[in-house]
């Protein structure tokens, strides 16, 4: 009796991942830039969609017909790692990028909201050998950010939107940069919450959503494929919780006022150099309720959320990192 075969499994382990910046639609600009993630979600779908055709006898009057091949789409999900060097790749693809500053090993990257991203980028999974694909034309369509003192890697979680996909037993052409340390990611960093520059003390934990308001469209073009992005009105919101009363804050929700939240996180060995600032210039509170739960201290949550002011955007990332440019040479 032959022996059966058992083909190998693919492994997470194995799936190696890179983002590359693009001069049109899966056309590469530079080099292809290695990049970690924690999970992710590549390709587009194509839904089967029923399709009924009558007027022709088939073989029986009760069985479904073949369905039809749906538009290709749906969203690129990828959880990453919040790494100093890597992270300034996502942000040019949801937001606009300045020019570096700074002098050599301690660059600083502006990102600002309001615009189109900088760049738009090709996504290439390798998931096995001979197993190919790569995802074209990616936006950052929105990220979340949970910010809170603890012993594992802060991430980012991120939705993105590609205009196609394609796979091939080989990888398409392109030089590969080196791939940044994983000490550039964030596990014993410090966090802090300013208001108005001012700390606030004993912040627990801080939830920051960005949404880009991006979408497809789907243009009347002769092809399956979308045809380019929308991008829409960006939301920027979150979630703080304090330890203790906080009663200057709940006085803020009462009157609405805007105000100034910066969230940064600084290297131990190196806080002016090596560092990540979230900067919402116009935040409003909303008036929470006040529960109270058992007899020990209370803690207070408060929801904002973000808006663009007469001469600043909803929202500035400063990003401080010893990566010279993500222009594309």
């Amino acid at each position: 009796m032959a022996d059966t075969v058992i083909p190998a499994s693919e492994r997470g382990r194995a799936v190696l991942t890179r983002i590359g910046f693009e001069s049109a639609p899966g056309t590469i600009a530079g080099a292809w830039q290695p990049v970690r993630f924690y999970d992710l979600t590549a390709g587009q779908e194509r839904p089967l969609v029923k399709d009924d055709q009558l007027g022709v006898a088939l073989a029986n009057e009760r069985d479904a017909t073949a369905r039809r091949q749906g538009l290709p789409g749906g969203q690129l999900r990828r959880v990453a790692p919040l790494n100093l060097s890597e992270i300034g790749w996502w942000l040019s693809l949801g937001m606009s990028r300045a020019a570096p500053t700074g002098a050599p090993s301690d660059y600083v990257h502006v990102f600002s909201s309001g615009a189109g991203p900088t760049d738009t980028a090709t996504l290439l999974q390798k998931f096995a050998t001979d197993d190919y694909q790569w995802d074209l034309g990616c936006a950052l369509a929105s990220f979340r950010l949970q910010a809170a003192k603890a012993e594992t890697v802060a991430r980012l979680d991120m939705t993105l939107i590609g205009l196609s996909d394609a796979s091939d037993d080989a990888a398409p052409a392109g030089t590969v940069a080196s791939a940044y340390a994983a000490t550039e990611s964030f596990s014993d960093w410090r966090w802090r919450v300013l208001l108005n520059d001012v700390l606030v003390g004993e912040a627990l934990n801080i939830d920051l959503n960005v949404d880009f308001g991006v979408e497809r469209v789907q243009g009347m073009s002769g092809d399956e494929w979308p045809t380019k992005h929308h991008f829409g009105e960006v939301m920027v919101n979150g979630n703080l919780n304090l330890y203790g009363r906080a009663a200057a804050i709940r006085a803020l929700g009462d009157s609405g006022a805007a105000q100034k939240i910066e969230l940064v996180a600084t290297h131990p060995d190196d806080a002016t150099n090596r560092l990540i600032s979230f900067v919402l210039n116009a935040a409003q509170f909303s008036k929470p309720q006040r529960p109270v739960s058992g007899p020990g201290q209370m803690s207070a949550g408060f929801s904002f959320e973000a808006s663009q002011g007469a001469a600043l955007p909803a929202l500035v990332v400063t990003l401080k990192n010893g990566v010279s440019t993500y222009t594309p040479a």
